[in-house]
């Protein structure tokens, strides 16, 4: 019989997905004090527009009066917004919101206002559908407003008025799109065929989650970004497993499927429980969990992690070999059953300096000693086939052979 847990993940990967991009009315409200220290205190707004644009701004008028119309301090084009929706006031060192006789109405932490309401530092309004936060931060600088965008380290654009400032810790932008997606199971699965060499056949493809929503980004790295915020990581991570498995059940061939795991997924009863969830969903199907290297630090873990997975009838393949320190005692100690060379190893080796070439090709020469096959990761050239081939790699991944697709492309 199938687990309650994971019925419970199955029905929220498998429940209709909602007409609206905009369902999702959970939030975790931020917490925390306002910094210490001598500097002057001031009053911040930060919203999220969408997942590419986002702002941070001063209530530094007062009446702050927030709306569509282009006089009010802060101005959101949004048709959930009226022309004068709220007025954010201060009382000394109190803030207050109130609502200017909205039509979609005036919310402080999902509760909707019918008079002047104090805000503190952390609550979440709404305006309509549309989020802030407030935030109360020390001012170590001048202000030096300036309405031109700038670029942060995750590519996300952010409309500052105060150039000194950014996104506080405890606001992470589309945060609700994010809850509701995570809800409702929104996210799609893509397949990359992974082949054997010299003579290319596919053998196995490796599970890729994608997102659907148009309000959130689409590719994993940054959908397990905003997971890393909100602390989602892990529950992201098993549910773009469990939804790769279903729709890989339908791939002709039974081919090996190859799934991802989080760096925080750790072998402790979380990763085991869900390992157990794999092959509940799956009782006979060939799967391969990825561990990426960093997470081959601890060898005695690693070890009860083998012999779990050995138990379930689970292979293990080391991820992204060589990114970092390539970690040839776990490699000896606890061998895998696949070894994925990093695209830094693999990418342009056609055109590599003989030094990095002969120690990509020991490498390879020591896990083929092992009994380890060997898999270049990235292959994307004519070129970088013919070298892989020379330095005996049994197995390749990469856009040469086939880019990340549907299920239904395969079909």
């Amino acid at each position: 019989m199938i687990s309650r847990r994971l019925q419970s993940l199955l029905s929220a990967l498998t429940r209709p997905r909602p007409r609206s991009a905009a369902t999702g009315d959970s939030v975790a409200p931020g917490s925390g004090s306002a910094p210490g220290g001598t500097e002057v205190l001031e009053w911040y707004l930060e919203g999220a527009l969408d997942y590419s644009q986002s702002l941070v701004m001063p209530v530094d008028t007062d009446p702050f009066v927030v709306g569509r119309d282009k006089t009010c301090a802060l101005t959101i084009a949004s048709t959930e917004v009226s022309r004068r929706h709220a007025n954010f006031g201060r009382r000394g060192e109190r803030l207050l919101v109130s609502d200017l006789g909205s039509t979609n109405g005036t919310f402080v932490n999902r509760k909707r206002i019918t008079c002047e309401t104090e805000v503190r530092d952390g609550d979440v309004v709404h305006l309509g559908k549309v989020e802030l936060r407030v935030n109360r931060r020390s001012r170590t600088v001048s202000m030096d407003f300036a309405a031109a965008p700038q670029e942060d380290d995750s590519t996300m654009m952010i409309y500052i008025k105060d150039p000194n400032s950014d996104l506080s810790g405890k606001f992470v932008a589309c945060e609700r799109a994010f809850l509701a997606m995570l809800e409702h199971g929104e996210i799609d699965t893509a397949f990359q065929p992974i082949v054997t060499l010299p003579d290319p056949k596919v053998i196995a493809y490796e599970i890729l989650g994608r997102g659907v929503r148009e309000d959130l980004p689409k590719t994993p790295y940054q959908l397990l970004g905003i997971a890393e915020k909100l602390k989602r990581e892990v529950q992201l991570s098993e549910m773009f497993r469990l939804r790769g498995l279903q729709l890989g059940r339908l791939l002709p061939g039974a081919p090996l499927l190859f799934v991802n795991t989080h760096p925080k997924e750790r072998l402790g009863e979380g990763l085991r429980a869900s390992l157990e969830q794999v092959r509940e969903l799956m009782p006979e199907w060939r799967v391969v969990l990825e561990i990426h290297e960093s997470a081959v630090t601890d060898l005695p873990m690693m070890r009860e992690l083998k012999k779990v997975l050995n138990e379930l009838h689970i292979l293990l393949a080391y991820d992204d070999f060589g990114a970092g320190q390539a970690r040839l005692n776990e490699l000896v100690e606890v061998p895998p059953d696949y070894l994925k060379f990093d695209v830094s190893l693999i990418r342009n080796i056609d055109q590599a300096s003989p030094n990095k070439r002969g120690m990509v090709q020991k490498l390879v020469d020591i896990a083929t000693e092992l009994g380890v096959p060997t898999l270049a990761e990235c292959v994307e050239t004519v070129a970088e086939v013919q070298v892989c081939n020379e330095m005996g790699f049994s197995h390749a991944q990469g856009f040469y052979f086939g880019r990340p697709a549907t299920v239904e492309t395969f079909l």
